[in-house]
Formats: structure tokens, sequence, C-alpha cells
């Protein structure tokens, strides 16, 4: 696939997730906030990943796992993204073999390949911890190809490269808004989503195609308390935003128009967790975009 048959450039955090079943207690105790995500210095990840028990390894990524889904729906797709020159990486780049996927996932030498604790509880939540002095975090603005007719990128943008003036983020709204592409951002983090507030609300004055999120990052994007208060912010702005809320299924704005999608009744005993849920959420919307 040539760079300009691809329906969609994805740029984002290009990680392994280490999944491992864990308790309540264990995320207490070593100050892991439940259902979100905490950032930990090295150090204390490798300390909490030697109690670890039998984790399993998977690529990972919110952009990489929406990547996947879109290829799997028949779309051609690039992904931009960084991994160390290591087993990490090796993992990450096995997981893009026989899809329809262009990679700029080139190892970085100077860092290790970026690696995310995947806890799972027993209600089948799962809390992320993460180190961001790692190889997936270094993508700079002049990593960035031309645009393909739709860019989607994650929040997790907004902190790269790390200690940088800039972040790639505004680099990449600048660079494809200019190109004319549909740009989409997908909030995937509370805590991303406070810390990257005030860059993430500037885009809203931006021509962002459509925002991705849940409804608690949807909430922290706005500072409100209710989805209540967020929608009438979000309409405010006149942009268009795409919103899961669990059990309660999803909510379209779109031009102003919202729209109710009601979420398919499982069986939770088939469910074995969430991981990974909301980019597949992410990956069906955007097929449907495209």
């Amino acid at each position: 696939m040539t760079d300009q048959k691809a329906h969609i450039t994805c740029i984002g955090l290009a990680n392994v997730d280490v999944i491992a079943a864990v308790d309540d207690e264990f995320l207490q105790s070593h100050n892991i906030a439940k259902g979100a995500s905490t950032l930990l210095d090295a150090c204390t990840t490798g300390t909490i990943l030697g109690k670890l028990q039998k984790p399993a390894f998977a690529p990972g990524g919110v952009s990489a796992n929406t990547a996947c889904g879109l290829a799997d729906a028949g779309l051609n797709v690039r992904f931009v993204g960084k991994t160390g020159d290591d087993i990490y990486g090796e993992i990450f780049r096995d997981g893009f073999k026989d899809r329809t996927i262009v990679t700029d996932s080139r190892p970085y030498a100077p860092k290790m390949t970026s690696t995310c604790l995947t806890l799972i509880t027993p209600d089948k939540d799962r809390s992320f911890a993460f180190c961001t002095d790692t190889a997936g975090w270094y993508i700079f603005a002049d990593d960035l190809p031309e645009g393909a007719p739709y860019v989607y990128m994650e929040a997790n943008t907004v902190h790269m490269p790390p200690d940088s003036q800039g972040n790639l983020l505004s680099a990449a709204v600048d660079k494809y808004e200019a190109e004319g592409a549909k740009i989409i951002i997908n909030l995937n983090d509370r805590e991303i989503v406070t810390t990257g507030r005030a860059t993430l609300t500037a885009t809203l004055r931006r021509n962002v195609h459509f925002y991705v999120s849940n409804v608690q990052e949807f909430c922290t994007l706005f500072d409100v308390t209710t989805a209540a208060e967020a929608w009438a912010l979000a309409r405010a702005t006149g942009r268009n935003f795409a919103v899961t809320d669990g059990m309660d299924g999803a909510r379209i704005l779109y031009e102003g128009q919202m729209t109710h999608v009601p979420a398919v009744d499982l069986d939770q005993n088939r469910v074995v967790n969430t991981l990974g849920a909301g980019d597949q959420f992410a990956a069906g919307f955007v097929a449907g975009l495209i």
C-alpha cells in the first residue's frame, strides 16, 4: 500500500500492554487510580511489574488499537508511532502483520519501548499505569507524514515529546488543518485530558471534525461534573462529538443534532474485560465516517 492510498493516518503511542489480574487492594497499595491512568516513574513501574502474577503481553496503544480495528474493517491505514530497539518493539510490530497498515513505528534507539501496566480487577474494569520516559512518547513534529483524507490522534499527543515547549497535537492540528484533512481526536483518558485541557480546549476553535470519548473524559474536557452540563457546552462550540456512556450506549452530536444509540444487551458472564473497548468503538465509528 502506498501512502497516497491510505484512507486514514493514525498517530499515537506505540506501547505493549502488560496485562494482569489484580484486586482493588493492589491498586490502592500502589496508589493506582481505578479505571483511569496513573503516571509512574521508571523505578516504580519496574517494581510493580515484578509483583504481577503471570502477566500477558499484547501490542496496544489508543491509536494503534483503533488502527487495527480500522484495518479489520477493510480500510487502508497508516500508523505513526515509535518503539524502542528491543523485544517489546518486536511484540508491537508483530501486531500489525497481515493487516493493511503501513507503520512508521521504527525503533527509537535512545529509549526502551513504552509499556502500559494494564490491571484488570474482578469487576472487569481496567486501570493503567505507565512511564512517559520511553520511546513511544518521542514523536516529533518532523515525524508527521503528509496526511490522508482523515487523521486520527489520541490526547496523549498533548504530552509528546516529553519536556518540550510545544506539543505534537498542536503541531498536527496546524499541519493537517492546512492540508484540509478531517481531524478526529480521541480524548482517551481523564488524567491526560485534565493535564492537557488548555491545549485540547484550544482545538475546539479549530477545524476538528470529531471528538471521541467516554462520558467521564467528555465531562473532564469541559471541567464539569454532569453530562448535561457538558452537552450544553459542547453544543455551544459547534463541534461534533461521539460519547460513550456504558450501559446507556452512545450519543452523537453532529452539526447540532443529537442521536442516541442504545447499548447492545450483553451477557455479562461473557465479558472478559473492557480493555480496548473504547478503541474499537472508535474504530467502528470512524470507519462509518469514512
